[in-house]
């Protein structure tokens, strides 16, 4: 047995490596470039992520019209904008719904305002050719 405390270490690792340790990897290896598990389809584009920047952008001016300009909200808009580069598009949009929601929660910003907040963004990141 490999595992055994007592006898040849050497032989024992050898053994460990040969019937565990390799065929995890090879397993690893084809998890991470044959099982295509990251479809890019589910990501945003470099150009669907300008193209959102700027409608983040333009919600944050409108909230400035609005009179809702509060730091905290932009700190949220500045959170959004960096996830785009990693989260996929449906965790992305989860993750915006639950910020908002905190912002309700906390009674920044009005339930109405969160709603079509919501929609606004959702609509425009369904809009978006893939």
């Amino acid at each position: 047995m490999w595992y055994s405390a007592g006898g040849d270490y050497f032989n024992y690792q050898k053994k460990f490596n040969t019937h565990f340790f390799k065929p995890f990897v090879g397993l690893f290896e084809w998890y991470m470039y044959e099982s295509k598990t990251r479809d890019n389809a589910d990501y945003f584009s470099l150009e669907s992520q300008n193209l959102i920047l700027e409608e983040l952008s333009e919600i944050k001016r409108m909230l400035i019209q609005n009179g809702i300009g509060q730091n905290i909200i932009f700190e949220e808009i500045e959170e959004q904008a960096e996830l785009i580069k990693f989260l996929d598009k449906k965790n992305w949009l989860q993750h915006l719904k639950g910020k908002i929601f905190g912002l309700v929660s906390g009674k920044i910003i009005e339930s109405e305002q969160a709603e079509r907040l919501i929609n606004q963004l959702q609509e425009f990141v369904n809009s978006i050719p893939k």
